[in-house]
């Protein structure tokens, strides 16, 4: 029988989960500084003498208002003059760190569907595993460390504030209001502030919590001092003076509702076609892999609040994929780029799959038991079609055939420039040997032949040579 009494055999069902997130987590191994990276550590060294503060003020008054993003990248490059060892070191061990804290805000969130402190581990895992091996750009997502700060952080840091705001309680609505928790206002000061687009997604769970609870006087308090707290960092953020700086260079005709509703509906087509029609398979798998978890939570799961609590995060998370396509088209009068379905695809995935353990929950609830043998099988045998698809096997082969070939070249590189930096030369580079998969897995934009292309500025700048440029690799 599959479920053992001791907590190892327990969870035995869930190692193919669990094997699909180690793997993404040793690929981090290969992590190397890229493009912006360049260009953000290369100010912090220079202009903004090692001060992640001067670094992030700087930018909130040129260029965005993102302030914790810019902040958080920055602090990784300040703590690296403190830590004894190579700057990829220390930018390796931020990108564990940031998925660490991923991981745990999906199993925080889950404790919303179990209505426990314990939460729900198979939910937990099958949805952190899934939306990592589903995610289109695992590059841009969580081995790049501005993307990861800007895209990647930010689903932990909505998924924790909607955990923690929303956890188990046992106060009715006529019982006293609940207290604020700092922690919470922590978070959504830098939820706000990480993106646009996970501030939006705050304030629509705010409102919708709000809404749902407005009958009550447990959270009516609490609730109104969040949003308050909510739009004061909203302002500081819309109202950035980089904000306008950067919109000020934009050239395609923007701020049009019918022109982004157009956009919008041409990038969730496109959707679509590359994400959704090859996957259904393995998506379908995912939403009766979810219903099957909630057998596991029933017991703790009953009661209209928790129905509001379900529907709260459910319609957030679900809700902010067209918001987020419309958004970026209606701010820059573009199609929506892959960084962005990156962080809005596994918010919608997660959405789903909290909602449909929850109706696996109240199934189990109203036609009795199921044998938890059989359920149990069934999510070890989903967690194998997962760990045996073709984009988790892709990882596995860019690892396994490129990674150390990406590795020793990126440290050749270094020696090259840093010898150049000391003797205050200009040097060239060759190439980096093709990755050669689609998306790219630890490859993103490098310098090139011309001296002038930003990236090349930005990478001169960081390791303070004259210029840097590249040469045909040998083949």
């Amino acid at each position: 029988m599959l479920p053992g009494k001791g907590i190892g055999t327990r969870y035995l069902y869930l190692v193919p989960y669990a094997w699909a997130i180690l793997v993404m987590v040793f690929a981090i191994r290969y992590a190397f500084p890229q493009t912006d990276d360049f260009c953000t550590f290369g100010r912090l060294f220079g202009p903004s003498g090692d001060n992640p503060f001067v670094e992030t003020w700087s930018v909130y008054h040129s260029w965005t208002g993102r302030y914790a993003s810019t902040f958080l990248i920055t602090a990784v490059g300040w703590l690296s003059t403190l830590i004894p060892v190579p700057l990829q070191q220390s930018y390796r061990g931020a990108l564990v760190l940031f998925f660490a804290t991923y991981l745990l805000s999906c199993f925080i969130v889950s404790r919303v569907v179990s209505g426990r402190r314990r939460g729900a581990p198979a939910l937990a895992l099958i949805v952190a595993s899934a939306t990592l091996v589903l995610m289109p750009s695992k590059l841009e997502e969580f081995i790049w460390l501005t993307g990861a700060a800007v895209y990647f952080v930010s689903l932990a840091l909505l998924l924790l504030l909607i955990g923690m705001i929303d956890q188990p309680v046992d106060v009715d609505d006529e019982g006293s209001s609940r207290p604020l928790s700092w922690s919470v206002v922590a978070l959504l000061i830098a939820g706000v502030g990480i993106n646009e687009f996970i501030a939006l997604a705050i304030g629509g769970f705010l409102l919708l919590r709000f809404a749902f609870y407005a009958h009550g006087r447990t959270f009516r308090k609490q609730n109104l001092i969040y949003l308050l707290i909510y739009l004061a960092a909203l302002a500081v953020t819309i109202f950035a003076p980089g904000n306008f700086a950067r919109d000020a260079g934009v050239a395609a005709p923007h701020h049009s509702l019918e022109g982004a509703l157009e956009l919008a509906l041409a990038s969730f087509s496109i959707f679509v076609d590359m994400h959704v029609r090859p996957n259904i398979f393995l998506l379908v798998c995912l939403v009766i892999v979810s219903l099957l978890s909630g057998f596991e939570v029933y017991e703790d799961n009953r009661g209209r609040r928790n129905m509001y609590r379900i529907l709260a995060v459910s319609i957030t998370l679900v809700g902010s994929f067209p918001m987020h396509l419309f958004v970026y088209s209606f701010l820059s009068g573009e199609e929506t780029p892959g960084r962005i379905i990156n962080e809005a695809y596994p918010l919608a995935l997660i959405g789903v799959c909290v909602l449909a353990s929850y109706l696996g929950a109240r199934l189990r609830d109203r036609f009795g038991s199921a044998p938890m043998a059989v359920v149990r099988l069934c999510i070890c045998a989903v967690g194998i079609v997962l760990v045996s698809s073709p984009q988790l096997r892709q990882v596995v082969t860019v690892i396994r055939d490129f990674g150390p070939t990406w590795n020793a070249e990126q440290l050749a590189r270094i020696d090259m420039v840093k010898q150049a930096a000391r003797e205050k030369v200009s040097v060239t580079v060759p190439e980096f040997s093709r990755e050669g998969s689609t998306p790219p897995l630890l490859q993103g934009a490098d310098i090139d032949g011309d001296k002038a292309y930003w990236v090349n500025q930005c990478v001169a700048s960081f390791y303070s040579v004259p210029s840097i440029e590249t040469s045909p690799r040998s083949r």
